[in-house]
């Protein structure tokens, strides 16, 4: 990606950076704050289908 695609230079590089695992990394703040382990994000959408596929 790149100014071609109507981003910054800085965007792209930023993404670039997320897609090589840059981003790939866990820490234990969820389970700091809340005392429970973090869940993941498809269990989250299955618990929430309901309200999240709901017409308006």
């Amino acid at each position: 990606m790149d100014a071609r695609a109507g981003l910054p230079a800085t965007y792209a590089t930023d993404i670039g950076w997320a897609r090589s695992g840059g981003a790939a990394y866990a820490t234990d703040h969820v389970e700091r704050v809340l005392g429970r382990p973090a869940g993941t994000f498809e269990r989250w959408a299955r618990a929430h289908r309901e309200a999240l596929t709901a017409a308006p």
